[in-house]
């Protein structure tokens, strides 16, 4: 029996077997570029926005540490525990260290004049000629002292405001300025001849008709010159007080007026009942201080302000002066000049419904009597 035997045997081997795949597959495939850029992008912008960030915060550091440098820190006032000295009736106060001025505080008229020296007991004159210095303050008043003093007031001291830092004149020279009660006010050096030889560095100012001088006095012109930022902390302290801050109030509810009036002065009606308000003493209990204040007639008879000033100015005063003025609102004429050889001054103030006449004798306290009538009010 005959095998049966495969047919092309060597052609079947041969034929490799290929698989059959879609034409598709075959294609390379290509990735897509946009999340890549994407990517790009963000990173970019992280490093951006980080690099500004850091530029800022850099930025703000250098303010904050300039801020640091360029900001003082604050310092003690060297003047706080300083003594305080209160002029009640010139209505100034200052400071000044106890611990450099050991000496007695001498008061001249109730503050006009104040002098105190850095050694115990001892006033100018008596000083070490070496070591020792004394602070003054003075007023002077243009009302009260009359004569030479205003030819010098208005001479020397209108020409010492007008030097500049560094100037002279007459020996005096302005070697600072310091801001004192609002005001520019110069620093000078005195070096004028005086026997005996007094050197000096001062400042002034004036405030409502009068003059302040500061001064701090030495023989030796040295140990001045190395008090210079003392003197200036010292004045820096000086103040120029509201004179009827403190004061009484008088009102009156028969003429409709009121007035204010020193703690230390009495108000008081000479009238027969004591009760009438139309006429008034306002006096002083220590200096003889006498203001009157009286309701003059002619208002409610249709007189005019300017008929009653006439009717002053025909008085016979020698030497009489007179202006117009405005207190709180009100018409006011003003007049001084001498009577029976006593020097008087009057105020008149047209109020609501009543003219008011206020009249004094010249020799007074200008300072209080002024700051009286200015406080006036008819309502």
């Amino acid at each position: 029996m005959d095998d049966a035997q495969p047919q092309n045997p060597v052609q079947e081997l041969q034929q490799p077997i290929v698989p059959n795949t879609p034409k598709e597959q075959l294609k390379p495939q290509i990735l897509s570029k946009t999340p890549i850029i994407i990517m790009i992008i963000v990173t970019v912008i992280s490093l951006a926005l980080s690099g500004y960030l850091a530029y800022q915060n850099y930025n703000l550091n250098q303010q904050i540490g300039q801020s640091e440098e360029i900001s003082p820190s604050p310092t003690a006032d060297p003047t706080a525990d300083w003594k305080t000295y209160k002029s009640d009736r010139y209505k100034y106060e200052f400071k000044y260290p106890e611990e450099i001025f050991k000496g007695e505080l001498y008061v001249y008229d109730d503050g006009k004049t104040v002098n105190i020296t850095n050694e115990v007991s001892k006033k100018l004159l008596e000083l070490d000629k070496n070591s020792g210095f004394q602070l003054s303050i003075g007023i002077r008043d243009d009302r009260s002292e009359l004569g030479d003093y205003n030819s010098y007031w208005q001479k020397d001291y209108s020409d010492l405001g007008l030097l500049k830092t560094g100037q002279e004149i007459n020996n005096i020279k302005r070697i600072d300025e310091l801001e004192i009660i609002g005001k520019v006010s110069g620093i000078f050096l005195n070096e004028q001849q005086t026997d005996p030889q007094i050197y000096k560095i001062f400042t002034f100012l004036e405030n409502d008709g009068s003059l302040y001088e500061i001064s701090l006095n030495s023989f030796n012109k040295d140990l001045l010159e190395t008090k210079i930022y003392l003197f200036e902390n010292i004045i820096n302290t000086f103040k120029i007080l509201n004179p009827v801050d403190d004061w009484n109030i008088y009102n009156s509810s028969q003429l409709n007026y009121s007035f204010k009036y020193p703690t230390t002065y009495t108000v008081y009606s000479p009238t027969p009942d004591g009760k009438y308000e139309g006429n008034l003493n306002i006096v002083s209990n220590s200096d003889q201080i006498n203001l009157s204040l009286a309701d003059t007639a002619g208002k409610q008879t249709g007189i005019s302000f300017e008929d009653k000033v006439k009717n002053f100015q025909y008085w016979d005063w020698k030497n009489k002066k007179s202006k117009m003025l405005t207190i709180n609102g009100q018409k006011a004429y003003w007049m001084t000049g001498e009577e029976n050889g006593k020097k008087q001054e009057l105020w008149l103030i047209e109020g609501k419904n009543h003219y008011f006449e206020f009249r004094t004798i010249l020799d007074y306290d200008s300072t209080i009597i002024n700051s009286i009538i200015n406080s006036f009010t008819s309502f």
